[in-house]
Protein backbone atom coordinates (compact mmCIF):
# COMPACT_ATOMS: atom_id res chain seq x y z
CA UNK A 1 0.00 0.00 0.00
CA UNK A 2 0.94 3.45 -0.47
CA UNK A 3 1.53 5.79 2.03
CA UNK A 4 -0.27 9.14 1.53
CA UNK A 5 3.53 11.25 0.68
CA UNK A 6 3.89 8.67 -1.52
CA UNK A 7 0.61 9.17 -3.21
CA UNK A 8 1.40 12.94 -3.40
CA UNK A 9 4.06 12.42 -5.15
CA UNK A 10 3.24 11.57 -8.49
CA UNK A 11 6.43 12.57 -10.17
CA UNK A 12 9.86 11.30 -9.31
CA UNK A 13 13.47 11.16 -10.70
CA UNK A 14 12.64 14.12 -12.97
CA UNK A 15 14.98 15.26 -15.19
CA UNK A 16 15.12 18.24 -18.28
CA UNK A 17 14.20 17.27 -20.96
CA UNK A 18 16.33 19.83 -22.71
CA UNK A 19 19.34 18.07 -21.09
CA UNK A 20 18.71 15.24 -23.12
CA UNK A 21 17.18 15.95 -26.73
CA UNK A 22 18.58 19.70 -26.74
CA UNK A 23 16.28 22.78 -26.73
CA UNK A 24 14.69 24.35 -29.63
CA UNK A 25 16.84 25.22 -32.61
CA UNK A 26 17.02 29.22 -32.53
CA UNK A 27 17.53 29.38 -36.24
CA UNK A 28 14.44 27.47 -37.01
CA UNK A 29 11.23 28.00 -34.58
CA UNK A 30 9.00 25.66 -33.83
CA UNK A 31 5.43 26.24 -35.53
CA UNK A 32 2.12 25.00 -33.69
CA UNK A 33 -1.03 24.88 -34.32
CA UNK A 34 -4.07 25.91 -32.07
CA UNK A 35 -7.12 24.74 -32.55
CA UNK A 36 -10.04 26.40 -30.03
CA UNK A 37 -12.60 24.05 -29.32
CA UNK A 38 -14.51 26.04 -26.31
CA UNK A 39 -14.42 26.09 -22.62
CA UNK A 40 -14.30 28.17 -20.04
CA UNK A 41 -10.89 29.09 -20.89
CA UNK A 42 -12.44 30.25 -23.98
CA UNK A 43 -14.59 32.62 -21.72
CA UNK A 44 -14.61 36.21 -20.25
CA UNK A 45 -16.52 38.66 -18.24
CA UNK A 46 -18.78 40.44 -20.28
CA UNK A 47 -18.35 44.18 -19.12
CA UNK A 48 -21.87 45.39 -20.07
CA UNK A 49 -23.63 42.42 -18.91
CA UNK A 50 -21.14 40.77 -16.08
CA UNK A 51 -22.32 37.52 -18.00
CA UNK A 52 -19.53 35.07 -19.23
CA UNK A 53 -19.37 34.79 -23.15
CA UNK A 54 -17.05 33.23 -25.68
CA UNK A 55 -13.92 35.70 -25.92
CA UNK A 56 -13.49 37.20 -29.47
CA UNK A 57 -10.38 36.74 -31.48
CA UNK A 58 -8.63 39.64 -30.43
CA UNK A 59 -9.67 39.88 -26.83
CA UNK A 60 -8.32 35.79 -26.76
CA UNK A 61 -5.00 36.50 -27.68
CA UNK A 62 -4.52 39.79 -25.77
CA UNK A 63 -5.06 37.56 -23.11
CA UNK A 64 -2.50 34.73 -23.61
CA UNK A 65 0.12 37.34 -24.67
CA UNK A 66 3.98 35.39 -24.98
CA UNK A 67 2.82 32.83 -26.80
CA UNK A 68 4.50 34.07 -30.10
CA UNK A 69 7.64 33.42 -27.66
CA UNK A 70 7.95 29.95 -27.01
CA UNK A 71 6.91 29.32 -30.77
CA UNK A 72 5.60 30.89 -34.15
CA UNK A 73 1.53 29.70 -34.21
CA UNK A 74 -1.62 29.81 -36.44
CA UNK A 75 -5.25 30.00 -34.38
CA UNK A 76 -8.11 28.26 -35.58
CA UNK A 77 -11.23 29.44 -34.74
CA UNK A 78 -13.47 27.28 -37.27
CA UNK A 79 -12.94 23.10 -36.69
CA UNK A 80 -15.45 23.61 -34.65
CA UNK A 81 -17.83 25.93 -33.23
CA UNK A 82 -16.66 26.93 -29.46
CA UNK A 83 -18.61 25.32 -27.32
CA UNK A 84 -19.13 24.43 -23.82
CA UNK A 85 -17.63 20.69 -23.29
CA UNK A 86 -20.61 19.19 -22.08
CA UNK A 87 -21.86 19.63 -25.60
CA UNK A 88 -19.25 17.41 -26.78
CA UNK A 89 -19.89 14.50 -29.31
CA UNK A 90 -17.82 11.76 -31.04
CA UNK A 91 -18.33 14.08 -34.45
CA UNK A 92 -16.39 16.81 -33.27
CA UNK A 93 -13.73 14.81 -32.11
CA UNK A 94 -13.68 13.34 -35.59
CA UNK A 95 -13.47 17.21 -36.67
CA UNK A 96 -10.74 17.87 -34.98
CA UNK A 97 -8.53 14.83 -35.65
CA UNK A 98 -9.19 15.05 -38.86
CA UNK A 99 -8.28 18.79 -39.07
CA UNK A 100 -4.41 17.57 -37.59
CA UNK A 101 -4.50 15.07 -40.13
CA UNK A 102 -5.06 17.39 -42.85
CA UNK A 103 -2.78 19.94 -41.53
CA UNK A 104 -0.25 17.40 -39.97
CA UNK A 105 2.71 18.07 -41.87
CA UNK A 106 2.56 22.04 -41.45
CA UNK A 107 3.52 21.71 -38.10
CA UNK A 108 5.52 20.61 -35.32
CA UNK A 109 2.72 20.22 -32.71
CA UNK A 110 -0.74 20.85 -32.08
CA UNK A 111 -2.33 22.39 -29.11
CA UNK A 112 -6.32 21.56 -28.43
CA UNK A 113 -7.95 24.40 -26.09
CA UNK A 114 -10.52 22.96 -25.07
CA UNK A 115 -13.84 23.06 -21.97
CA UNK A 116 -12.33 21.06 -18.72
CA UNK A 117 -15.40 18.78 -18.16
CA UNK A 118 -14.54 15.94 -21.23
CA UNK A 119 -11.38 17.44 -21.56
CA UNK A 120 -10.11 13.45 -20.42
CA UNK A 121 -12.83 11.54 -23.07
CA UNK A 122 -11.19 13.79 -26.09
CA UNK A 123 -7.56 13.33 -25.42
CA UNK A 124 -8.43 9.58 -24.83
CA UNK A 125 -10.19 10.11 -28.42
CA UNK A 126 -7.21 11.64 -30.00
CA UNK A 127 -4.72 9.50 -28.33
CA UNK A 128 -6.88 6.26 -30.39
CA UNK A 129 -7.33 7.90 -33.94
CA UNK A 130 -3.98 9.89 -33.98
CA UNK A 131 -2.04 6.28 -32.85
CA UNK A 132 1.34 6.42 -33.39
CA UNK A 133 1.84 10.61 -33.56
CA UNK A 134 5.55 11.63 -33.61
CA UNK A 135 4.31 14.87 -32.86
CA UNK A 136 3.00 16.37 -29.51
CA UNK A 137 -0.79 16.76 -29.57
CA UNK A 138 -1.52 18.60 -26.54
CA UNK A 139 -4.97 19.34 -24.70
CA UNK A 140 -5.36 21.74 -22.19
CA UNK A 141 -7.93 24.34 -20.36
CA UNK A 142 -8.77 26.59 -17.38
CA UNK A 143 -10.89 26.59 -14.06
CA UNK A 144 -11.36 30.20 -14.54
CA UNK A 145 -12.49 32.45 -17.34
CA UNK A 146 -9.54 34.00 -19.22
CA UNK A 147 -9.97 38.10 -17.69
CA UNK A 148 -10.70 36.95 -14.47
CA UNK A 149 -9.02 37.25 -11.47
CA UNK A 150 -6.12 34.38 -10.63
CA UNK A 151 -7.43 32.87 -14.10
CA UNK A 152 -5.42 29.81 -14.67
CA UNK A 153 -6.03 29.85 -18.70
CA UNK A 154 -2.82 31.97 -19.31
CA UNK A 155 -0.14 29.55 -17.57
CA UNK A 156 -1.74 26.42 -18.48
CA UNK A 157 -1.84 27.62 -22.48
CA UNK A 158 1.85 28.63 -21.82
CA UNK A 159 2.68 25.68 -20.16
CA UNK A 160 1.16 23.63 -23.76
CA UNK A 161 2.32 25.49 -25.95
CA UNK A 162 6.17 24.71 -24.09
CA UNK A 163 5.23 20.76 -24.19
CA UNK A 164 4.00 21.02 -27.96
CA UNK A 165 7.13 23.16 -29.00
CA UNK A 166 9.39 19.71 -27.63
CA UNK A 167 10.34 16.63 -30.19
CA UNK A 168 8.53 14.08 -28.16
CA UNK A 169 5.41 12.38 -29.43
CA UNK A 170 1.99 11.22 -28.14
CA UNK A 171 -1.22 12.78 -27.24
CA UNK A 172 -1.43 14.55 -23.25
CA UNK A 173 -3.35 16.72 -21.28
CA UNK A 174 -1.22 19.72 -19.92
CA UNK A 175 -2.48 21.17 -16.65
CA UNK A 176 -1.73 22.75 -13.12
CA UNK A 177 1.94 22.16 -14.58
CA UNK A 178 0.96 18.57 -14.93
CA UNK A 179 1.86 16.51 -17.95
CA UNK A 180 -0.71 13.36 -17.90
CA UNK A 181 -0.95 10.72 -21.06
CA UNK A 182 -4.14 11.48 -23.16
CA UNK A 183 -5.27 7.87 -22.66
CA UNK A 184 -5.13 7.77 -18.88
CA UNK A 185 -6.67 11.07 -17.79
CA UNK A 186 -9.51 11.55 -15.61
CA UNK A 187 -11.30 15.17 -14.43
CA UNK A 188 -11.09 14.47 -10.40
CA UNK A 189 -12.59 18.32 -9.46
CA UNK A 190 -14.98 20.31 -11.36
CA UNK A 191 -13.36 23.46 -8.80
CA UNK A 192 -9.83 22.76 -7.64
CA UNK A 193 -6.93 23.71 -10.36
CA UNK A 194 -5.60 20.82 -10.04
CA UNK A 195 -8.24 19.05 -11.89
CA UNK A 196 -6.99 16.10 -13.42
CA UNK A 197 -5.59 12.98 -12.36
CA UNK A 198 -3.38 10.35 -13.40
CA UNK A 199 -5.06 6.69 -13.61
CA UNK A 200 -2.46 3.73 -12.66
CA UNK A 201 0.31 5.87 -14.63
CA UNK A 202 2.84 7.99 -13.12
CA UNK A 203 2.39 11.53 -13.95
CA UNK A 204 4.80 12.26 -17.36
CA UNK A 205 6.40 15.23 -15.82
CA UNK A 206 5.92 18.86 -15.06
CA UNK A 207 6.41 22.08 -16.47
CA UNK A 208 8.86 24.47 -14.34
CA UNK A 209 8.79 28.05 -15.49
CA UNK A 210 10.83 27.45 -19.23
CA UNK A 211 12.02 24.03 -18.19
CA UNK A 212 10.25 20.69 -18.46
CA UNK A 213 10.82 18.50 -16.12
CA UNK A 214 10.32 14.57 -17.24
CA UNK A 215 9.64 11.25 -15.04
CA UNK A 216 12.97 9.26 -15.84
CA UNK A 217 10.27 6.27 -16.14
CA UNK A 218 8.52 8.22 -18.78
CA UNK A 219 11.66 8.64 -21.39
CA UNK A 220 11.33 5.69 -23.48
CA UNK A 221 7.90 5.98 -23.85
CA UNK A 222 7.42 9.53 -25.53
CA UNK A 223 11.13 9.76 -26.93
CA UNK A 224 12.18 6.14 -28.35
CA UNK A 225 9.27 4.03 -28.28
CA UNK A 226 7.94 5.00 -31.97
CA UNK A 227 4.93 2.80 -33.90
CA UNK A 228 3.99 3.53 -37.12
CA UNK A 229 1.40 7.03 -36.87
CA UNK A 230 -1.57 5.52 -38.52
CA UNK A 231 -4.50 7.77 -38.03
CA UNK A 232 -8.07 6.40 -37.59
CA UNK A 233 -11.05 8.40 -37.22
CA UNK A 234 -13.39 6.11 -37.88
CA UNK A 235 -16.37 5.54 -34.55
CA UNK A 236 -19.32 3.12 -33.56
CA UNK A 237 -22.03 4.90 -32.28
CA UNK A 238 -23.35 1.61 -31.04
CA UNK A 239 -21.30 1.89 -27.81
CA UNK A 240 -23.05 2.41 -24.07
CA UNK A 241 -21.39 3.18 -20.33
CA UNK A 242 -23.06 1.06 -17.99
CA UNK A 243 -21.88 1.72 -14.12
CA UNK A 244 -23.06 -0.96 -11.52
CA UNK A 245 -25.08 -0.04 -8.39
CA UNK A 246 -26.21 -2.50 -5.10
CA UNK A 247 -29.93 -3.32 -6.25
CA UNK A 248 -29.74 -2.09 -9.77
CA UNK A 249 -32.36 -3.62 -12.21
CA UNK A 250 -31.16 -5.77 -14.19
CA UNK A 251 -33.28 -4.95 -17.13
CA UNK A 252 -30.87 -2.33 -17.72
CA UNK A 253 -28.66 -4.23 -18.57
CA UNK A 254 -30.92 -5.77 -20.90
CA UNK A 255 -31.86 -2.37 -22.90
CA UNK A 256 -28.63 -2.91 -24.33
CA UNK A 257 -29.42 -5.67 -26.04
CA UNK A 258 -32.52 -4.69 -27.24
CA UNK A 259 -31.79 -1.20 -28.87
CA UNK A 260 -29.11 -3.33 -31.05
CA UNK A 261 -26.05 -1.84 -29.60
CA UNK A 262 -22.91 -3.58 -30.48
CA UNK A 263 -20.75 -3.66 -27.04
CA UNK A 264 -21.12 -1.68 -24.09
CA UNK A 265 -18.19 -1.26 -21.03
CA UNK A 266 -19.44 -1.84 -17.47
CA UNK A 267 -17.88 -0.67 -14.51
CA UNK A 268 -17.68 -3.75 -12.47
CA UNK A 269 -17.56 -3.29 -8.08
CA UNK A 270 -13.97 -3.54 -7.42
CA UNK A 271 -11.47 -6.39 -9.09
CA UNK A 272 -14.37 -7.06 -11.28
CA UNK A 273 -17.51 -7.97 -9.10
CA UNK A 274 -21.42 -7.29 -9.66
CA UNK A 275 -24.70 -8.64 -8.08
CA UNK A 276 -24.65 -12.07 -8.60
CA UNK A 277 -27.52 -13.61 -5.80
CA UNK A 278 -30.23 -11.40 -5.50
CA UNK A 279 -30.79 -8.99 -8.40
CA UNK A 280 -28.75 -10.88 -10.23
CA UNK A 281 -27.26 -9.26 -13.20
CA UNK A 282 -25.81 -12.76 -14.90
CA UNK A 283 -28.80 -13.43 -16.77
CA UNK A 284 -29.28 -9.94 -17.96
CA UNK A 285 -25.28 -10.07 -19.70
CA UNK A 286 -26.02 -13.80 -20.83
CA UNK A 287 -29.11 -12.21 -23.03
CA UNK A 288 -26.92 -9.65 -24.18
CA UNK A 289 -24.18 -11.49 -25.16
CA UNK A 290 -26.62 -13.74 -26.88
CA UNK A 291 -28.02 -11.05 -28.99
CA UNK A 292 -24.51 -10.33 -30.20
CA UNK A 293 -23.40 -7.23 -27.77
CA UNK A 294 -19.52 -7.48 -26.53
CA UNK A 295 -19.25 -6.58 -22.64
CA UNK A 296 -16.41 -5.26 -21.52
CA UNK A 297 -15.80 -5.00 -18.02
CA UNK A 298 -13.29 -2.29 -15.57
CA UNK A 299 -13.26 -1.49 -12.31
CA UNK A 300 -15.40 1.62 -10.51
CA UNK A 301 -12.42 2.08 -8.35
CA UNK A 302 -9.76 5.06 -8.84
CA UNK A 303 -6.91 2.68 -9.92
CA UNK A 304 -5.99 -0.48 -9.60
CA UNK A 305 -7.76 -3.27 -12.07
CA UNK A 306 -10.22 -6.08 -12.78
CA UNK A 307 -9.11 -9.89 -12.30
CA UNK A 308 -11.69 -11.89 -13.72
CA UNK A 309 -10.21 -15.24 -13.18
CA UNK A 310 -7.19 -17.06 -11.94
CA UNK A 311 -5.45 -16.83 -8.56
CA UNK A 312 -7.16 -14.71 -5.95
CA UNK A 313 -9.88 -13.77 -8.34
CA UNK A 314 -13.13 -13.82 -6.42
CA UNK A 315 -15.89 -16.31 -6.84
CA UNK A 316 -18.38 -12.91 -7.99
CA UNK A 317 -15.46 -11.98 -10.62
CA UNK A 318 -15.33 -15.29 -12.27
CA UNK A 319 -18.87 -15.61 -12.53
CA UNK A 320 -18.75 -12.25 -14.40
CA UNK A 321 -16.38 -13.83 -16.93
CA UNK A 322 -18.36 -17.10 -17.36
CA UNK A 323 -21.21 -14.69 -18.30
CA UNK A 324 -19.55 -13.56 -20.81
CA UNK A 325 -17.82 -10.38 -19.26
CA UNK A 326 -14.39 -9.53 -20.84
CA UNK A 327 -11.82 -7.96 -18.59
CA UNK A 328 -9.83 -4.67 -19.62
CA UNK A 329 -7.34 -4.76 -16.86
CA UNK A 330 -6.08 -1.29 -15.60
CA UNK A 331 -8.08 0.42 -18.65
CA UNK A 332 -10.34 3.81 -17.75
CA UNK A 333 -13.59 3.58 -18.35
CA UNK A 334 -13.46 6.86 -20.50
CA UNK A 335 -10.84 5.08 -22.47
CA UNK A 336 -12.53 1.87 -23.29
CA UNK A 337 -15.26 3.66 -24.07
CA UNK A 338 -13.98 5.58 -26.67
CA UNK A 339 -11.75 2.48 -27.89
CA UNK A 340 -14.33 0.54 -28.15
CA UNK A 341 -16.16 3.04 -30.48
CA UNK A 342 -13.18 2.83 -32.86
CA UNK A 343 -12.23 -1.04 -32.33
CA UNK A 344 -15.69 -1.66 -33.47
CA UNK A 345 -15.69 0.64 -36.51
CA UNK A 346 -12.73 -0.88 -37.80
CA UNK A 347 -13.55 -5.20 -37.11
CA UNK A 348 -16.09 -6.87 -37.82
CA UNK A 349 -15.31 -10.29 -36.73
CA UNK A 350 -16.37 -10.58 -32.93
CA UNK A 351 -12.82 -12.46 -32.17
CA UNK A 352 -10.87 -8.94 -33.63
CA UNK A 353 -12.49 -6.77 -31.56
CA UNK A 354 -11.42 -8.99 -28.38
CA UNK A 355 -8.34 -8.80 -29.25
CA UNK A 356 -8.01 -5.37 -30.41
CA UNK A 357 -9.31 -3.77 -27.22
CA UNK A 358 -7.33 -6.67 -24.96
CA UNK A 359 -4.32 -5.14 -26.87
CA UNK A 360 -2.73 -3.13 -24.48
CA UNK A 361 -0.37 -0.95 -27.17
Amino acid sequence: MKTASEKDDKVNSLVNLDKLVGGNNPERRKKICWIRAGGTIDQITDKETWRLRMATKEELINSVAGLDKIADFDRIDDVIEPIDSSDMVPSKWQKIARYIISRYDSYDGFVISHGTDTLHYTSAALSIMLHGSYKPIVLTGSMVPLTSENSDAPKNMHDAFMVASKDIHGTYIVFNSRIVYGDRARKKSPQEFDAFESINRPDVGKVNGTEILVAKDSLQKILYDKTDYMPSTDLSGGVGLIKLFPGMNPDVIRFYGDAGYKGVVMELFGSGGGNTQENSMLDSINYIRSKGVLVFGVTQCMSGAVKLDGDDAYDVSYKMKKAGVIGLDDMTSEYAVVKLMSVLANNKDESDVIKAMTDDS
